[in-house]
């Protein structure tokens, strides 16, 4: 039943109900409390010596009233000889809503004053004359704009009666599942969530609530794996080439990189599709290991494609695939948006034709006009920064049985990767750094004209600096007052550097054409600008070596990921490198986080810690999801879940309405 239909409350009440996000009864009657009151003890005043640690359930009745221009107190008496003053600030209308000589509850937390020699209470978390409230344990819900708490109570409970009265209103779990997963049936359950009358049924509550937002995202994730193949007709046999390439590099792997290719041509060789995540720190080398693997793709003639998030990384990746594979008669081909459409056009026809070997691009390698010959390795770059609906448009693309590879620089629990790629995913992790790279010192500082001088040394020893800013312009906005933006850092830099006119500064700004952006970049890597300041949009896919300076304005502002990927622009050559955090917050915690760590996996951790995984489930890419951190709280349930899960696809339950209902959004996990 829809919330405009529940005709039990006023047309007002409706729309605030409507306006606070609760559209249905069935939604109103499964609001969860945010805590609960035990008023099974009640504390009597005799009792009470002085502060009380936390709040205490008074029963009471009231004597009478103090009021003022801006208080209302109310004089209770719980019989024991001690009175105890309620008082609420700013609410006058609290004095004509309660009645002298009635008990009531109130719960709060109580002051002595020795100076008065009294008690009182400020503002109580609850207060209520419901007898049904007395002795008992009572839910807490959040606070509905222009509702009162014991109304909005009211109403959760109207609701949760109706549905556990009318016999048509039925789970949306069978009786097999909730046995299974030992939960109670929905009306029992909205009877323990709100009319609790046990640990037991507390208990037993929140388990239901668990399982209720895990065994969707379990059934989601189980349905996924399910239109995976884990077989593939792209079995590959020969690897002497990829061996041959491998050891014609300029530099030796490292040994994470060489256990990474191996664990990759294992699964090409298997005779299974190859389901690998390779996650590790920025720069650590994982593009070599993708160079590596589309190797073995061509010597065994199939083609491979690269997708990543951004032209500046897709024109990066292929001037690194082109140079790698020089000399291997591999043909390695682009494709962006923004191309002449006769340049295109001919890379679309080595495509269908099967010349191209190695295809690198953006999204626009998932266009309808692209049609692959003999596809057999799909590769994404950089795959947190693309949204969920090019993710699946890609796997659309590639096909049943294709090989695939993820890679990533974020770093994710191994628990929470094969949750969301799938149960057989290999996860690869590269955790050193190529030789002769020395860790990233990390400072926070305020002071930025002696940031300026010691970015100066740097230029002076032949080096260039990284300056990058949270906005490109100015802002009207208070809560941005102090936030430098690109052009204003611009402008004081080349001011400041005025006195050096050897120096060069370069800006680049995501409101630039991207020929624009493109070109001032490469120059920068030339040498042409010692200096580029920017925002984030050199966050990835720009590699230049020479740069040994990363300076981060208003840090405090940007997320740890970002933070970690922004440093990851400098320390990659054999120089020392700085990463610089200007900031006037130097407790910030991600602040800290930085300074005193390098390793990407210890950061990504605490990023969790801190903000969240993001939501997996459905489109939405930011926020703390609640279904991931259940799961990671809860992995019994969730096991128990994903064997429910697979056990309903495998029935023919599945058809059901309500288990078709959990799946409609199943194509954008």
């Amino acid at each position: 039943m829809h919330i405009t239909d529940f005709t039990h409350i006023p047309d007002l009440k409706r729309k605030q109900l409507l306006k606070a996000g609760i559209e249905t009864v069935e939604q109103l009657a499964s609001t969860q409390p945010k805590k609960y009151y035990d008023f099974r003890k009640i504390t009597r005043m005799s009792e009470i010596q002085g502060d009380t640690d936390g709040p205490v359930a008074i029963v009471g009745k009231i004597q009478g009233f103090r009021s003022g221009p801006k208080y209302v107190t109310a004089i209770v008496d719980d019989g024991s000889g001690t009175l105890l003053n309620v008082t609420w600030f700013h609410q006058p209308y609290i004095e004509r809503t309660l009645y002298l000589y009635v008990p009531y509850i109130f719960c709060g937390k109580i002051s002595y004053s020795p100076t008065f020699n009294n008690f009182s209470m400020a503002a109580p978390v609850f207060y209520s004359c419901h007898k049904s409230d007395f002795g008992r344990i009572i839910p807490v819900y959040r606070k509905i704009p222009g509702m009162s708490v014991e109304y909005f109570r009211d109403t959760v409970k109207l609701a949760a009666s109706m549905l556990i009265a009318d016999p048509d209103f039925e789970d949306s779990l069978d009786a097999d599942i909730r046995s299974a997963l030992e939960i109670p049936e929905i009306k029992e359950y909205f009877r323990m969530l709100h009319a609790p009358m046990s640990d037991t049924d507390l208990e037993k509550a929140t388990q239901r609530n668990i399982a209720d937002k895990l065994f969707p995202f379990a059934l989601k994730m189980a349905w996924r794996a399910k239109g995976l193949s884990d077989t593939t007709p792209y079995r590959m046999q020969s690897f002497q080439k990829t061996v041959q390439f491998m050891e014609s590099l300029p530099f030796s792997m490292t040994k994470d990189q060489r256990q990474a290719v191996e664990t990759i041509l294992a699964g090409l060789k298997s005779g299974k599709r190859l389901d690998a995540l390779v996650q590790g720190d920025v720069g650590c080398g994982k593009t070599v290991v993708a160079v590596a693997a589309c190797v073995a793709a061509a010597e065994n003639g199939y083609q491979s494609v690269i997708m990543v998030p951004t032209t500046v990384l897709a024109e990066q990746h292929y001037r690194k695939f082109s140079e790698d594979l020089q000399g291997s008669n591999i043909k390695t081909v682009y494709l962006a948006s923004g191309m002449k459409a006769a340049e295109r056009r001919n890379v679309l026809k080595q495509i269908e034709n099967g010349e191209a070997q190695v295809i690198v691009g953006t999204h626009a390698v998932i266009s309808e006009s692209v049609v692959f010959k003999n596809l057999a390795l799909a590769v994404i770059d950089e795959e947190h920064r693309f949204g969920v609906k090019q993710r699946t448009a890609f796997r659309e693309k590639t096909g049943t049985g294709v090989h695939s590879i993820s890679m990533t620089a974020t770093p994710i629990p191994r628990t929470l990767a094969n949750a969301f790629y799938g149960g057989d995913t290999k996860v690869i992790n590269i955790h050193t750094m190529p030789a002769g790279r020395k860790p990233v010192q990390t400072v926070v500082f305020g002071n930025e004209e002696k940031v300026y001088e010691a970015m100066y040394r740097q230029i002076q020893a032949g080096h260039q600096c990284y300056v990058v800013c949270p906005l490109i312009e100015d802002s009207d906005s208070d809560a941005l007052a102090e936030v430098e933006s690109a052009n204003q850092t611009a402008k004081k830099m080349k001011d400041w550097f005025a006195q050096y006119p050897e120096v060069h500064i370069a800006k680049v700004t995501g409101d630039l054409e991207k020929n624009t952006i493109q070109k001032r970049i490469e120059e920068f890597a030339a040498g042409k600008a010692q200096i580029l300041i920017s925002t984030t949009i050199v966050e990835v896919g720009v590699n230049v070596p020479n740069a040994t300076v990363m300076v981060i304005k208003n840090a405090e502002r940007f997320g740890l990921a970002q933070l970690h990927q922004l440093r990851g622009r400098v320390g990659r050559g054999d120089a020392q490198s700085f990463c610089v955090l200007l900031s006037k917050d130097r407790n910030n915690p991600r602040l800290r986080t930085m300074v005193a760590t390098n390793d990407g996996f210890e950061i990504a951790q605490e990023d969790m810690a801190l903000r969240g995984t993001g939501n997996l489930v459905g489109i939405e890419q930011h926020g703390f999801d609640q279904c991931v951190t259940l799961m990671l709280q809860h992995p019994d349930m969730y096991a128990k879940c994903v064997e429910q899960a697979k056990v309903l696809i495998g029935s023919d339950k599945i058809q059901g309405a309500t288990y078709q209902q959990m799946l409609v959004d199943s194509a954008d996990i």
